[in-house]
Order: C-alpha cells, then structure tokens, then sequence
C-alpha cells in the first residue's frame, strides 16, 4: 500500500477503536480488550515514532489487565482447575525464562513477549472466569466483543478496498 493508503487504513482503524468506545462506553473491560484488539494502530505508530512504543505498549497493556485483576480482589486458586492451570504456567514461565538466560536477547523485548502473548492469557483466564456466573458481566463482555468483531470486520473490508 502506498503511504497514503496506510495513513487512511490506520485513520479508519482510530475512528473503529473511537466508534467501539462510544458503543460500549469506556470501561476498565472495554479499555482492556480494545487495546488488545487494537495492537496494530500501536504498532503503526511504533513505526511512525519509534522510540519502542510497541514494546511499552505490551507491557502497559499487560500491568493494566494486572492491575485489574488485583483490584477485583480474584482468588487465583479457587478450585482444582485453577491449581492446574497456574501449575502449568509457573512451569511455562521457568523454561521460558531458563531459555532467556540461555540464548540471551534483548531484555525489553523479551519480557514484552513473555507478558504480552504469554502472561496474559493467565491473567485474562482469572479476570473473566466468573463470567458464568455474573450475568451482568457476561453480556457486557459479549456485547464489546460483537462491536469488537464488527469494526473489525469492517476495518478489513476497507483494508481490501484501499489495496
């Protein structure tokens, strides 16, 4: 795409993340899955500003779902498939960081990394596992997904327009 094609995607991309907030209303949940779901406008302006934007963005996005998780007070182990899923974890994260200390890397990106695609998972699992028995919280997370999906889904069609 030409620079000016890329420059109108990730405009249409800001104006979706705009419109799913007015939709769904700013919430700590809405707050946390749209920066998920929006990891390429921050990688975008990673690459426009530089300055390992993107790396901070991961790990912020990953404090913050931390920070929510530790503010609704969770139990981590609530039950017997809560012990097995922080066992396999713990196990994850010491030969993840075994191999770190072996290989080497840079460190930002590195923990960028293990937070970010592997840590969140975790905290995620223990934010939402209530989401079965509070309806409230079932059907807000259901309706910011479809919006989710939605402006998504839109973003791509016009990605293929511009192309």
């Amino acid at each position: 795409m030409t620079p000016l094609n890329v420059a109108l995607y990730f405009t249409f991309v800001f104006l979706g993340m705009l419109y799913t907030f007015n939709k769904v209303g700013i919430t700590r949940l809405s707050i946390l899955f749209i920066l998920v779901f929006w990891e390429g406008l921050f990688d975008y302006f990673n690459s426009i500003l530089g300055m390992g934007i993107f790396n901070g963005y991961q790990i912020g996005t990953v404090a913050y779902a931390v920070y929510l998780l530790l503010n609704n007070k969770v139990i981590i182990n609530k039950n017997k498939t809560d012990l097995a899923i922080n066992i396999v974890f713990l196990l994850f994260s010491i030969s993840y960081w075994i191999s770190f200390f072996i290989n080497g890397g840079e460190i930002l990106t590195i923990l960028s990394q293990y937070l970010f695609k592997f840590s969140f998972l975790w905290i995620a699992y223990h934010y939402l596992k209530d989401i079965a028995y509070n309806i409230p919280k079932r059907e807000y997370v259901k309706n910011v997904f479809i919006y989710i999906m939605f402006v998504q889904i839109a973003v791509a069609i016009f990605k293929i327009f511009l192309m």
